[in-house]
């Protein structure tokens, strides 16, 4: 029944977590594989004060203490209130429709949820808070592996899920080199019904503005309308590998690379006209450039980081490389009256940060940490609105020729360019009560472009290249109490932002 102690580094000093003055929940490596966890959504829904907003692949946000602006569009509408890191990666906002990639949590050493505002260590974008993902680092002595297989089924309109995850750890030089290696596979069922072939053999309707039957009689494409279980499926393929390299006391290097595919059939959702786990949604199949509905989230992640013990501080440089791919085809024909068409939306980030910090190990009652932060991030989303009914008898001029189905086509690209300096100090006023004071000065430029091309009302819109400048100063003022070693009692007055 003994409780391990868990260690956290939510202050950027390994601290146990009763010691810790914040507001925080860690769940540690063995907890993780014994609970069979394995997506943010297994444990988020388990602490108090935090909800995950999923709706596919990459299309997720995480809120804390409800400090959110439409959860699920944030990342592409400005930025996410709540940050998502992979070790010392920011990930959060750079996947489909401006959501998190859930890199599976295979091989962690522990999770740690931040709750907010984390201003001034973690800066933008942890106005809510923070959740760190910290994988296991290499073992420079052992020789260590697993592989782990589960599987089962899901019931009614769902199917089989399988996975296969295997982790090997080699030391080539012992206490000096050494490699780190995850893979993974995981196919997980949707539990979802699509029954659009039964709504039209009744007549019966797709949403609550009109019938199957009155469409098909409107537009055509009976072809559409068929049934389809398992939506939802989705299937994951990744893995990462890191090297650690100790060339001498007190200095480790270490390269990680990870990567990580994801694709989702169909929609994940359900009509609530419609009753129990049902949609009606047309199959529109290859009739576009598409595959058919459905959602998908590539990133890798390329991570130098290089730490040196100076014995009174320790100084971390790490350098971060993030490509994130993703896309949705999604049915829009209840938008249009049940004429049928689709959408297509991708996107891509292309991502550089580096951040360099100062963390002291003095003898006395002063603690510092210094630091600064630098970001590159470039986006691009284009979005084509498809005809994928009988052309002959769409009401909707067809902007591009009778023969071309595209009814509208819209782009932008935005480019952000953030640097930011921060800064914590504490005073031990005794050896129980602590002053914790901090601040983060942050100046960031954005500039984007956007294109619209329709036919009727909104004719062509070619935005000009509009640029926003902003910077600020976010404060910190903890005070802390341990009366004794079974007791922390804080205060903390503390702010967080985002970009606008």
């Amino acid at each position: 029944s003994r409780i391990d102690e868990i260690i956290v580094t939510a202050t950027r000093r390994a601290e146990s977590l009763n010691d810790t003055a914040l507001s925080i929940a860690a769940i540690g490596g063995e907890e993780i594989s014994r609970r069979n966890l394995s997506e943010m959504n297994d444990y988020l829904r388990t602490i108090p004060g935090v909800t995950f907003v999923d709706q596919g692949v990459g299309a997720n946000a995480v809120v804390i203490r409800g400090l959110a602006v439409d959860p699920e569009q944030s990342g592409f509408q400005s930025g996410p209130t709540t940050g998502v890191y992979f070790g010392e990666v920011s990930i959060g906002g750079n996947s489909s429709l401006g959501g998190n990639t859930d890199i599976k949590m295979i091989d962690l050493e522990r999770v740690e949820v931040l709750r907010g505002p984390q201003g001034t260590l973690f800066g933008s974008g942890a106005l809510a808070g923070a959740v760190r993902n910290i994988p296991n680092a290499p073992n420079l002595l052992e020789l260590q592996g697993s592989i782990k297989t589960s599987y089962s089924n899901t019931a009614e309109a769902g199917g089989d899920n399988t996975k296969l995850e295997g982790v090997i750890n080699i030391p080539l030089v012992e206490d000096m080199l050494a490699i780190r290696a995850v893979a993974y596979h995981h196919d997980v069922s949707g539990y979802i019904n699509n029954i659009a072939g039964t709504q039209l053999s009744i007549n019966g309707p797709m949403t609550p503005t009109y019938n199957a039957g009155d469409a098909v009689a409107a537009f055509g494409s009976a072809e559409l309308y068929q049934n389809e279980d398992d939506v939802g499926d989705v299937n994951t393929n990744g893995g990462r590998i890191a090297a650690l390299w100790k060339p001498l006391d007190g200095l480790n290097v270490t390269l990680q690379y990870v990567t990580q595919d994801a694709e989702q059939e169909g929609a994940p959702h359900v009509q609530l006209n419609l009753g129990g786990y049902n949609q009606a949604a047309l199959q529109y199949g290859n009739n576009i450039p598409a595959d058919g509905a459905g959602m998908t989230n590539d990133i890798s992640i390329t991570n130098l980081v290089v730490e040196y013990d100076l014995g009174w501080a320790t100084l971390l440089s790490s350098s971060a490389w993030v490509e994130d791919k993703g896309g949705e085809d999604a049915e829009s024909s209840s938008f249009l009256g049940g004429l049928p068409t689709a959408q297509v939306f991708e996107t891509s980030h292309d991502v550089f940060t580096e951040e360099l910090r100062l963390v002291s190990r003095l003898d006395g009652a002063f603690q510092y940490i210094v630091g600064g932060f630098y970001e590159d991030k470039e986006q691009f989303s284009s979005q084509n609105i498809y005809l994928v009914g009988d052309l002959s008898l769409t009401p909707i001029p067809l902007p591009f020729g009778s023969t071309n189905p595209l009814l509208a086509e819209q782009f932008y690209d935005r480019e952000v360019e953030q640097l930011s300096f921060y800064g914590e100090l504490s005073y031990d006023f005794t050896e129980q009560l602590t002053l914790t004071t901090g601040a983060r000065r942050f100046d960031y430029k954005r500039s984007e472009r956007y294109f619209l091309s329709s036919p009727g009302a909104f004719g062509s819109i070619d935005g000009a290249r509009e640029k926003v400048k902003e910077s600020g100063t976010n404060l910190k003022v903890n005070l802390s109490h341990q009366p004794n070693e079974d007791t922390m009692l804080y205060a903390q007055w503390a702010e967080g932002f985002r970009l606008g």
